[in-house]
């Protein structure tokens, strides 16, 4: 009952944020258009500019759909309400992760076709007519979620400018673990290192086509190929679900101990 509640709520509240995510993506489009008269808008920058703007739609929904439920006085409706925390908790994520991935993945989706469809010629096919199109948005799924997790906690642990506050508070910990593997690197020696990463990723090709899907996912299959690469995304994986249940754990707790 609390999901449907919030299913009839999530229109209202953050419908015209998805619908003015597909506004920018227009302008986005239009834009590279007429910079790029000679050729079409290829399809790799496409499904960037959606992945870039479903992101952002993911950062920012849990403060519009849940910024009052640590408000000292709006908080107290939602902490009223006849659900346990862990179903709230529940709630949240399916409408913060899966509705909101689902409806701005979809919303983005039709827009580019709606756009493929009054102007083909200058759009490089249909966004799911190369292959690999659908290995390029599934790839980024897991990581994508675990990030918004911290959002999700930032959300209910600060008061005010909560986005700002958790972007900065990132940022923070991404400049320590840059201080940190940049003194690393100093004491084993830059070229110690340079020398190990390339005995262990064997000979990549320099002349990387970041535009071409398919030669961007024929070089992401042949690095997959290798031992240290694999190491790599397992523990990127495991990296990612320790952020994620880590901020999964603070939230639920921030929910059932929350004081007005």
């Amino acid at each position: 009952m609390l999901i449907l509640k919030e299913l009839k709520e999530f229109p209202l509240s953050y419908g015209l944020s998805v619908l003015s995510a597909a506004g920018v993506y227009v302008l986005i489009m239009a834009l590279a258009m007429l910079n790029g008269i000679a050729h079409p808008v290829g399809i790799f920058f496409r499904m960037t500019m959606i992945s870039l703007l479903i992101v952002v739609m993911m950062v920012v929904v849990p403060s519009k759909m849940y910024g009052y439920v640590n408000h000292y006085k709006k908080g107290i409706y939602y902490t009223l309400l006849p659900a346990s925390a862990f179903e709230k908790m529940l709630s949240m994520l399916i409408i913060c992760s899966i509705v909101t991935g689902l409806v701005s993945f979809s919303i983005l989706v039709l827009t580019d076709y709606l756009v493929y469809a009054l102007f083909p010629c200058r759009l490089a096919g249909t966004l799911f007519g190369e292959a690999g199109s659908v290995t390029f948005f599934s790839s980024e799924i897991f990581s994508v979620v675990m990030f918004q997790a911290c959002f999700i906690l930032g959300n209910l642990y600060y008061k005010k400018q909560k986005i700002a506050k958790t972007i900065v508070f990132l940022m923070f910990l991404a400049v320590i673990f840059g201080v940190i593997s940049f003194i690393i690197i100093t004491q084993i020696g830059e070229e110690v290192v340079t020398a190990f990463l390339q005995s262990k990723m064997g000979d990549i090709p320099s002349d990387v086509n970041y535009f071409d899907l398919k030669k961007m996912n024929d070089l992401s299959d042949s690095l997959r190929q290798l031992p240290f690469v694999r190491i790599m995304v397992l523990v990127d994986y495991i990296s990612w679900s320790v952020i994620g249940i880590g901020c999964w754990t603070g939230s639920y707790r921030l929910i059932k101990t929350n004081k007005y």
